[in-house]
Order: structure tokens, then C-alpha cells, then sequence
């Protein structure tokens, strides 16, 4: 099975990127913290190689801690690469952006005379349009929970020192990887008509419930947490209430519920993949090891 989720626009946005990539010195790559992998768009990787990038592992806020580290240790090993985890809600954390980007111009003369020319890039719904936000100290760029809300090239001056090329958010033409494109759905950054809910549902539960049982049984108030996925829905959707008539549980409701509290952060920070991890998914959704078992 492969997911296809490619407008329009962002076919226009791709031309776009190929003209202006020759007018920036280095290229921001904004990635969900919580699925660095998932979230890296190859073709965005293929057509801005050529030059050397921050990238930028946001919502850190939302995400495991120990899991974002292995990521920044991940990304360190990239040539011509900087990694920074940051959350566009903490000032602090987007302070180091500027001399991280000055660093990665080292050396060049022109830096003493004008700012560092950075194109920002990123899929849909990875906080993109917040942090620009928060960097230029106003609201420059529109916001929207929605994928593919931005849909035109901008530029705007991100402080003293940094310049930003704005860009849609773009997704790649198909998910062959169906690990990354189930990821992407659990965290809403493809649209929730693109795979049933309850497939969403079903694939995501077993890495949270095996990686963090304790913040499932403290959100959940569980004595021990259900291990089959259909059974954890079942019980979590008569724990909140998401029945039909005549008691049975309303398995689409209740995957909702789950999929909106992970994505919010409720039920605590969780990553949902790590460097090295291998997970497929046969052609009916269902879960098989990296081995193949």
C-alpha cells in the first residue's frame, strides 16, 4: 500500500525551491522532534544538498528527552550539518539559532556586511509557521494547525544577523515507507482522512505501550496496560466514556481520543521512532519486526 498526498501547490513549490536555493547561503530543515526520520522529506534533502543546513528538531517540548539526544547525536555525524532542538514556545531555545547559522558561515567575507541568507524548510504541520513567528518577534508568517496551510515563497528578516526564505510546506509525491507515513498520520501532520483512524490507531499503540508504560498507566490511571492494541482502545474508550448504544465501545471515537491526547503532549513526551529502529507494516496495517518475524 502507498499513501499519495501531493497538491497542486506543492509541485509549484518544489520549482520554487530549485530557482532560489542559488540566493541563500545555508538551508534551515525544521523536523518533528518526535519523528525526526518520518518527518525528513527526501526530495527537500535531494534538491538543497548542496548546501550546508541547521536542522532544527522542534516541538522538543513534546517529545522523549532521551530519544531527542539520540537524534542530535545522529544528525551531528552529517556533514556540513548543525542540530539544534528547539520549541518555538521557549525563546531561549531559538536564540541559538542565529550564531549556530553565523557559525555555519564561518569564514566567508561577506558576513560582517549583511546577514545569513537561510531558506526554511519543512513538511506540513512541523511548527514551521510558529517558529518564524516567534523568531521575528512578530506575527510575520500565517498560522494554522492545518497541512499545507502556507502556500507562497516569503522572506523576512528574523532578527539581527539572519534572513529567512520561507517555503510551503511540502510533503514527498507517495509513502512507500508506510513506518513513516502511519508515523506522520499518528502526529497529524498528513490529514486524518488519508488512512482510517482506527488503522492510525492500532499501528501506534504498540511502540507507546512498549516504550512508555509508565506514563500510559499515569494518564490512564491503568493497574497494568493493556499489550493488544484492539484491547487498549476497547479500554481506554470505556474509561472516557466513548460508547454506542447498548455499552459497546465506539473504537473510532476512542481512536481519536488517543491519537489528539499523543499529539498534545497529555499523556506525557514520547518519540515515536529512534535512530537505528526498523518497524514495517504488512499491507493490511499490521505491525511485523525489523527482522521480518
Amino acid at each position: 500500500m502507498q499513501v499519495q498526498w501531493f497538491p497542486g501547490h506543492m509541485t509549484k513549490a518544489s520549482r520554487e525551491i530549485k530557482e532560489n536555493i542559488k540566493k541563500v547561503d545555508i538551508v534551515i530543515e525544521i523536523l518533528d522532534a518526535r519523528v525526526p526520520y518520518s518527518s525528513r522529506n527526501p526530495l527537500l534533502k535531494k534538491i538543497t544538498s548542496q548546501k550546508k543546513r541547521i536542522i532544527l528538531l522542534n516541538k522538543e517540548d513534546l517529545a522523549d528527552p532521551a530519544a531527542t539526544r539520540m537524534w542530535l547525536d545522529y544528525f551531528q555525524r552529517e556533514e556540513g550539518t548543525l542540530p539544534l532542538a528547539v520549541s518555538a514556545q521557549n525563546r531561549k531555545s531559538l536564540s541559538r539559532i542565529t550564531p549556530a547559522a553565523k557559525q555555519l558561515c564561518a569564514g566567508s567575507r561577506w558576513l560582517e556586511r549583511r546577514p545569513v541568507r537561510a531558506m526554511i524548510l519543512g513538511i506540513p504541520n512541523v511548527g514551521k509557521s510558529t517558529l518564524i513567528n516567534a523568531l521575528a518577534g512578530k506575527r510575520k508568517a500565517g498560522v494554522a494547525n492545518t497541512p499545507g496551510f502556507t502556500r507562497e515563497m516569503q522572506r523576512f528578516d528574523a532578527g539581527p544577523g539572519l534572513q529567512i526564505f520561507d517555503t510551503p510546506g511540502m510533503l514527498w509525491p507517495k509513502f512507500e515507507d508506510m513506518h513513516s507515513g502511519f508515523n506522520l498520520a499518528a502526529l497529524g501532520s498528513i490529514k486524518d482522512t488519508i488512512l482510517p483512524i482506527e488503522r492510525i490507531a492500532l499501528f501506534t499503540v504498540p511502540y507507546v505501550t512498549a516504550m512508555y508504560d509508565g506514563e500510559l498507566r499515569g494518564r490512564y490511571k491503568w493497574e497494568t496496560v493493556p499489550e493488544d492494541p484492539v484491547r487498549f482502545i476497547d479500554e481506554l474508550g470505556r474509561k472516557r466514556g466513548c460508547l454506542v448504544s447498548g455499552g459497546e465501545v465506539d473504537r473510532e471515537k476512542a481512536c481519536f481520543l488517543f491519537l489528539k491526547e499523543l499529539r498534545e503532549g497529555k499523556i506525557g513526551r514520547i518519540s515515536l521512532e529512534r535512530p537505528g529502529e526498523e518497524r514495517k507494516v504488512r499491507g493490511d496495517g499490521e505491525i511485523i519486526s525489523g527482522d521480518g518475524q
